[in-house]
Protein backbone atom coordinates (compact mmCIF):
# COMPACT_ATOMS: atom_id res chain seq x y z
CA UNK A 1 0.00 0.00 0.00
CA UNK A 2 1.20 3.53 -1.19
CA UNK A 3 1.52 6.15 1.23
CA UNK A 4 0.27 9.28 0.71
CA UNK A 5 2.36 12.45 -0.03
CA UNK A 6 0.78 14.28 3.26
CA UNK A 7 2.22 11.55 5.14
CA UNK A 8 5.47 10.91 3.56
CA UNK A 9 5.92 14.81 4.40
CA UNK A 10 5.19 14.67 7.51
CA UNK A 11 7.43 11.50 7.87
CA UNK A 12 9.88 13.65 6.55
CA UNK A 13 9.38 16.82 9.22
CA UNK A 14 9.59 13.57 12.07
CA UNK A 15 12.79 11.98 10.62
CA UNK A 16 14.89 15.63 10.17
CA UNK A 17 13.61 17.68 13.17
CA UNK A 18 12.08 15.04 16.31
CA UNK A 19 13.81 12.05 15.49
CA UNK A 20 16.94 13.48 16.88
CA UNK A 21 15.79 14.82 19.54
CA UNK A 22 13.97 11.42 20.69
CA UNK A 23 16.77 9.41 20.38
CA UNK A 24 18.61 12.04 22.71
CA UNK A 25 16.74 11.81 25.09
CA UNK A 26 16.21 7.77 25.28
CA UNK A 27 19.74 7.27 24.92
CA UNK A 28 19.69 5.82 21.58
CA UNK A 29 22.69 5.31 18.85
CA UNK A 30 22.53 7.96 16.28
CA UNK A 31 22.08 5.68 13.58
CA UNK A 32 19.12 4.14 14.98
CA UNK A 33 17.36 3.20 11.61
CA UNK A 34 13.91 3.07 13.85
CA UNK A 35 11.76 6.11 13.74
CA UNK A 36 10.38 5.23 17.80
CA UNK A 37 14.07 4.04 18.90
CA UNK A 38 14.29 2.28 22.19
CA UNK A 39 16.28 3.36 25.48
CA UNK A 40 19.86 2.46 25.66
CA UNK A 41 19.87 0.56 29.10
CA UNK A 42 16.45 -0.89 28.11
CA UNK A 43 16.35 -4.77 27.63
CA UNK A 44 16.59 -6.17 23.60
CA UNK A 45 13.09 -5.90 22.16
CA UNK A 46 11.98 -9.01 19.93
CA UNK A 47 14.42 -8.76 17.24
CA UNK A 48 17.52 -8.80 19.78
CA UNK A 49 18.45 -5.32 19.01
CA UNK A 50 21.89 -4.63 20.87
CA UNK A 51 21.59 -1.86 23.62
CA UNK A 52 20.47 1.99 21.78
CA UNK A 53 19.60 0.22 18.38
CA UNK A 54 16.32 -1.29 19.30
CA UNK A 55 12.44 0.23 18.79
CA UNK A 56 9.65 1.07 21.03
CA UNK A 57 6.76 -1.90 20.22
CA UNK A 58 3.40 -0.34 20.10
CA UNK A 59 2.79 -1.70 23.41
CA UNK A 60 4.89 0.70 24.81
CA UNK A 61 4.03 3.59 22.53
CA UNK A 62 0.53 2.78 23.65
CA UNK A 63 1.56 3.25 27.10
CA UNK A 64 3.40 6.26 26.71
CA UNK A 65 0.21 8.01 25.06
CA UNK A 66 -2.00 7.12 28.21
CA UNK A 67 0.27 8.41 30.04
CA UNK A 68 1.31 11.45 28.52
CA UNK A 69 -2.82 12.46 27.77
CA UNK A 70 -3.79 11.84 31.19
CA UNK A 71 -1.02 14.20 32.38
CA UNK A 72 -1.95 16.73 29.89
CA UNK A 73 -5.59 16.21 29.53
CA UNK A 74 -7.15 14.34 32.15
CA UNK A 75 -7.47 11.87 29.43
CA UNK A 76 -8.03 8.13 29.34
CA UNK A 77 -7.44 6.63 26.43
CA UNK A 78 -5.60 4.87 24.15
CA UNK A 79 -4.56 4.79 20.61
CA UNK A 80 -6.78 2.11 19.87
CA UNK A 81 -10.15 4.41 21.16
CA UNK A 82 -7.86 7.31 19.46
CA UNK A 83 -8.38 5.20 15.85
CA UNK A 84 -12.11 4.33 16.31
CA UNK A 85 -13.01 7.85 17.61
CA UNK A 86 -10.92 9.18 14.35
CA UNK A 87 -13.80 7.12 12.75
CA UNK A 88 -16.64 8.05 14.41
CA UNK A 89 -15.86 11.95 14.15
CA UNK A 90 -15.25 11.84 10.05
CA UNK A 91 -18.55 9.59 10.41
CA UNK A 92 -20.32 12.87 12.13
CA UNK A 93 -19.03 14.82 9.31
CA UNK A 94 -20.30 13.01 6.50
CA UNK A 95 -22.31 9.75 7.04
CA UNK A 96 -21.38 8.93 3.46
CA UNK A 97 -17.88 8.56 4.23
CA UNK A 98 -18.11 4.96 4.99
CA UNK A 99 -15.61 3.86 2.35
CA UNK A 100 -13.09 6.56 3.54
CA UNK A 101 -13.22 5.19 7.08
CA UNK A 102 -12.73 1.63 5.86
CA UNK A 103 -9.42 2.58 4.00
CA UNK A 104 -7.77 5.05 6.99
CA UNK A 105 -8.73 2.20 9.68
CA UNK A 106 -6.86 -0.84 7.16
CA UNK A 107 -10.65 -2.79 7.26
CA UNK A 108 -10.14 -5.09 4.30
CA UNK A 109 -14.01 -5.24 4.03
CA UNK A 110 -16.63 -2.34 4.48
CA UNK A 111 -18.83 -4.90 6.59
CA UNK A 112 -16.52 -5.07 9.10
CA UNK A 113 -16.37 -1.02 9.42
CA UNK A 114 -20.25 -0.97 9.17
CA UNK A 115 -20.24 -3.56 12.05
CA UNK A 116 -18.13 -0.84 14.22
CA UNK A 117 -20.26 2.21 13.21
CA UNK A 118 -23.32 0.72 12.86
CA UNK A 119 -24.59 2.89 15.57
CA UNK A 120 -23.22 5.90 15.04
CA UNK A 121 -25.27 5.40 11.41
CA UNK A 122 -28.29 4.97 13.28
CA UNK A 123 -27.98 7.98 15.81
CA UNK A 124 -27.07 9.92 12.54
CA UNK A 125 -30.35 8.78 10.82
CA UNK A 126 -32.16 9.08 13.62
CA UNK A 127 -30.85 12.95 13.50
CA UNK A 128 -31.50 13.53 10.20
CA UNK A 129 -35.22 12.00 10.30
CA UNK A 130 -36.09 14.25 13.18
CA UNK A 131 -34.23 17.33 11.10
CA UNK A 132 -36.68 16.50 8.40
CA UNK A 133 -39.33 15.80 10.21
CA UNK A 134 -39.04 19.01 12.09
CA UNK A 135 -38.59 20.66 8.50
CA UNK A 136 -41.96 19.23 6.65
CA UNK A 137 -43.75 20.23 9.96
CA UNK A 138 -42.53 23.59 10.24
CA UNK A 139 -43.75 24.24 6.50
CA UNK A 140 -46.92 22.73 7.24
CA UNK A 141 -47.65 25.16 9.97
CA UNK A 142 -46.69 28.07 7.75
CA UNK A 143 -49.30 27.14 5.61
CA UNK A 144 -52.35 27.09 8.26
CA UNK A 145 -53.74 30.33 9.38
CA UNK A 146 -53.82 30.86 12.86
CA UNK A 147 -55.70 34.10 13.02
CA UNK A 148 -59.09 34.95 14.28
CA UNK A 149 -61.30 36.43 11.36
CA UNK A 150 -64.90 38.23 12.35
CA UNK A 151 -67.59 37.05 11.45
Amino acid sequence: MAIDPQTVALLKIYIRDFLPIAQKSVGAAPDNVHLWPGAAGQPAEEGGYAPGLGYLAKDKINQRFRQHLWKHAKLRLCLHVMRHLAGKIILDQDPSAMSLVQHLLGHTKIATTQSYYAEVSQLIAQRRYLHLLDQSMRKALRRIDFGIHDT
